[in-house]
């Protein structure tokens, strides 16, 4: 990742009073995502985020439900913070025309104003298998089993957070995890 974008992530942070260390967790996955070249990452890195900033003691939320840009809807998952929304994965779509900036408390990183995604809004429609499925695991075998790597996503986190960790003890930890459906 260009150092701007890090630094930018880091900036909207703090301008909102959370550590620099929390703005350069969620740079390393955004940075993680772009090299690996992750599209359509956004249940897998809302849930990496998720467990990044509880580890942090930020209590964000995780969500799970439909977003839109410009009448465009689609199933997504992404991290409410306080209110306000963390979503890399908006930022590396499976289909490019639709490519936004990383939302970081509700800013889009490349145009610095308030991003054009709408979230939790309702097509009508239901939701497609891989998004249905994700909804029916257990947070923690989804990231157990998710193909990523032979550690499933605990690696990613392990990255984001820039430590080992002991999958085990998180296992534990995040059992209970539930997504909240926002439609």
């Amino acid at each position: 990742m260009n150092g701007f974008l890090e630094n930018s992530i880091i900036e909207i942070m703090k301008r909102y009073n959370y550590s620099e260390e929390s703005g350069s967790v969620i740079a390393r996955l955004f940075n993680l995502m772009v090299a690996k070249e992750l599209r359509g990452f956004c249940h897998a890195s809302a849930s990496v985020l998720f467990v990044c900033l509880t580890e942090l003691s930020l209590n964000p939320g995780l969500f799970i439900g439909e977003a839109n840009i410009e009448n465009k809807y689609f199933d997504h998952s992404w991290i409410c913070l306080n209110g306000r929304i963390i979503d890399l994965a908006i930022a590396l779509p499976l289909d490019y025309s639709d490519a936004v900036g990383p939302v970081i408390l509700d800013c889009d990183l490349y145009t610095k104003g308030k991003t054009s995604v709408n979230y939790g809004k309702e097509s009508g429609f239901e939701y497609d298998d891989i998004t249905k499925n994700i909804m029916n695991l257990k947070f923690v075998e989804y990231m157990d089993n998710a193909p990523y790597s032979k550690n499933g996503l605990w690696e990613f986190v392990r990255i984001a957070l820039n430590q080992n960790i002991d999958i085990d003890n998180f296992r534990t930890k995040y059992m209970n995890t539930k997504r909240s459906l926002l439609s």
